[in-house]
């Protein structure tokens, strides 16, 4: 079966994640092939139909947060008054689903749409800045920071420009969160030295969250945009790929809020078709020759350096 047949007949059994899905795979070849056009086509009007009689699902859902990332990357466009009825419907869902902050993402979008505007509103007064306070607390937003060229032997190939500090005081932080992060990352440089460790790496910076959204929950895919990786080994000479991913636990693990988003970490990272190896020091100090031990006695797909 084609790709138009394949995508119309998913519009006609409302598969809405699924064919949305196929649209994203077969997008590219849309330009030039009118059947495929009118595919998709067919299936925006079936679909934005479906969203004025029916009831929200994650099904749905799913759908309208791959039409959302078709038409802001410009791969296949639904007209403004579509776009802002699927950045409602889906802020509307993650508030109901308790994922405030990817409502909050959602409403961006259009923030002058009631629905969004009320979500961006009762943000800010959560955080006790109403409307002036927002302004206060993103200067950002108001002051442009100045610049200044920089002179160098490529100048007429490439621009470099340099902002100014506004401050003497340095208030940058080290990657790293707590002393056992750091001797854990010592020991990972003498394990795997012709690999590159990174600590406190975002989640959705190292997995396909796209590919990963039919195997993941509301509350997972919301998780999946916040969380990070304590320790991610990735391979300098392959594109900086993965090979290996390390969280440290405490005891402060043991509530049930560090409890259930380990959990999604663990599924998320299972999902995406890797390990995650955890390590709980039962005793302390741990130094980095313990947890150089345990590195290289670890089942890894790839041998440590000896």
């Amino acid at each position: 079966m084609g790709n138009s047949e394949h995508i119309v007949t998913l519009a006609h059994e409302e598969k809405w994640a699924e064919a949305w899905r196929a649209v994203h795979a077969a997008v590219p070849s849309t330009e030039g092939d009118e059947r495929l056009s009118w595919a998709v086509s067919t299936l925006t009007d079936a679909f934005f139909d479906r969203l004025n009689t029916g009831s929200m699902t994650d099904d749905v859902a799913d759908a309208l947060e791959t039409v959302v990332l078709l038409h802001s990357g410009g791969l296949w466009r639904v007209n403004d008054d579509r776009f802002e009825i699927a950045i409602a419907q889906l802020v509307a869902y993650h508030r109901a689903t308790g994922a405030a902050q990817e409502a909050r993402r959602y409403a961006r979008f259009c923030p002058e749409a009631p629905p969004c505007a009320a979500v961006l509103r009762d943000d800010g007064d959560r955080r006790g800045d109403g409307a002036h306070g927002r302004e206060e607390a993103m200067p950002e937003l108001r002051d442009s920071v100045a610049s200044e060229s920089i002179d160098h032997p490529l100048g007429d190939a490439v621009d470099v420009r340099a902002t100014q500090p506004q401050t003497e005081a340095d208030r940058s932080t080290g990657l790293f969160r707590s002393p056992l992060e750091r001797t854990f990352h010592r020991a990972v440089r003498e394990v795997f030295p012709t690999y590159t460790p990174i600590p406190n790496v975002a989640l959705k910076a190292i997995v396909d969250a796209q590919a990963l959204k039919p195997d993941l929950s509301a509350a997972e895919r919301s998780f999946l945009h916040t969380a990070l990786v304590d320790c991610v080994l990735v391979d300098p000479h392959d594109d900086h790929r993965p090979v290996a991913f390390f969280e440290l636990d405490s005891t402060h693990h043991d509530a049930p809020d560090r409890r259930t988003n380990d959990a999604h970490k663990d599924r998320i990272l299972a999902c995406a078709g890797h390990r995650l190896y955890r390590l709980r020091p039962r005793t302390a100090p741990v130094e980095p020759a313990d947890f150089a031990r345990i590195l290289r006695a670890l089942p890894l797909t790839f041998a440590p350096t000896e």
